[in-house]
């Protein structure tokens, strides 16, 4: 009986214990699981410590070698180098000198935060300058960088404005670039570049273009046009055929007193063969509008423009026609290429085309009655578009025509449609 009373006490005690070894063991399970936590936690940040000190940031990676920390962190304060730590050698075998590690994390940020050199600055203006959508946006880059601008920089900042500004002032309530300070300040940079180091050939004449294009008063272009007149004297050999008409065109758009105009003359002439269309028309035009129409060069002038007559676009057409009507050059060859190519396509040509043309055939004296009737036809049927120089050229023509017919006493001109 009493072996039973203390078999059944044991019972009762190891039952009494068994909550309490049930919750020693879970603490235990705990803490283990912590400290394993703690230690892979510990074992992950030494590996990447050591994987940042081989490999290094980013910014490390594709920096210059020169501008990278010459020591790891394992290294002294006083330079010297670690035994796991490479010295580089010079050309004859000794040890190059290394810079001392940066003594905070804050000068190691620094150095991986260099300042840009001259060269990101450049990129960097010239990235903003190609895509820049707008006239202000080119005029606040101005204003902010412009003392960083190279010729490079300022010749494309005011070509684009040029372009930019055509569009703009669409809109009536668009004010000029020209009246801003920032464009002030782009003249000023324009004119100290000019006289200093000058612009290379095509920026030179891309400056020139864009100072007519947008109109530029003529007290200011006086004072930008002598130092860029002498860049164009000393360049002009080096320019190709589109730059030298480009400058050509601008500078008899300005009136400009001090253009080099036989030098221009002489360059013009030596490359029409490599000259395209619009460089031909511009020619034209503008040597004609600065007072040369002698008959060597307009002779010139137009034996490349017949050639290539096919490939004229019809405002071309349209500068080369007045340039010759003003010149009152006669060159038939030239006239029987105009009248082979506006005939197909008179209805498709614009109303100042048309007029130019006739006005042409009328100036020189040539009387062309199936070209009359294309230009009538043509600026009939766009007559609420027509503009009043455009409709007054078109009469005068057509008066000078039927006037020429009554004095030599052939009576009215015939087409047909009586």
């Amino acid at each position: 009986m009493s072996a039973m009373m203390a078999a059944g006490s044991e019972q009762v005690v190891i039952r009494a214990s068994a909550p309490a070894l049930t919750d020693g063991l879970s603490d235990c399970v705990v803490d283990i699981a912590f400290l394993l936590l703690v230690a892979g936690a510990c074992l992950l940040y030494s590996k990447f410590q050591r994987a940042s000190a081989v490999t290094g940031s980013p910014k490390q990676r594709h920096r210059d070698p020169d501008d990278q920390m010459s020591t790891t962190d394992g290294g002294s304060e006083s330079g010297a180098t670690p035994a796991s730590t490479p010295r580089t050698t010079s050309g004859n075998g000794a040890a190059a000198p290394l810079r001392p590690r940066q003594a905070s994390d804050s000068g190691r940020w620094e150095a991986l935060h260099t300042k840009p050199t001259i060269g990101d600055i450049g990129r960097r203006l010239t990235h903003l300058l190609i895509e820049a959508d707008s006239v202000d946006r080119i005029l606040r880059l101005v204003f902010t960088d412009g003392e960083h601008m190279t010729d490079a920089h300022l010749a494309t900042a005011i070509h684009r404005l040029a372009r930019l500004d055509r569009r703009a002032r669409t809109d009536i309530h668009t004010p000029a670039p020209r009246c801003d300070m920032a464009f002030r300040k782009l003249l000023t940079l324009i004119k100290a570049q000019a006289e200093s180091d000058g612009f290379a050939p095509q920026g030179l004449a891309n400056v020139i273009a864009a100072l007519a294009a947008l109109q530029v008063p003529s007290a200011d272009c006086e004072s930008l046009m002598a130092p860029l007149m002498a860049g164009v004297q000393a360049k002009a050999n080096n320019c190709t055929p589109h730059a030298l008409a480009s400058i050509v065109y601008a500078v008899a758009t300005m009136d400009v007193k001090t253009a080099p105009v036989e030098l221009l003359r002489h360059w013009c002439l030596k490359t029409l063969s490599g000259c395209r269309p619009a460089d031909l028309s511009n020619i034209a035009i503008g040597f004609v509008k600065l007072g040369v129409s002698d008959s060597e060069f307009l002779e010139s002038i137009a034996e490349a423009c017949t050639s290539s007559i096919a490939k004229f676009r019809h405002g071309d057409l349209s500068n080369v026609a007045r340039a010759f009507g003003m010149a009152q050059y006669k060159h038939d060859a030239l006239l029987a290429a105009f009248v082979a190519s506006v005939l197909p396509v008179a209805s498709r040509m614009s109303c100042g085309c048309l007029s130019t043309v006739a006005w042409c055939f009328a100036r020189v004296q040539v009387r062309d009655c199936e070209l009359l009737q294309a230009v009538a036809s043509g600026c009939v049927g766009k007559i609420e578009r027509i503009r009043g120089d455009e409709l007054a050229d078109a009469l005068w023509a057509c008066a000078e025509e039927t006037w020429g017919y009554l004095r030599i006493g052939q009576g009215w001109p015939r087409t047909g449609r009586e």
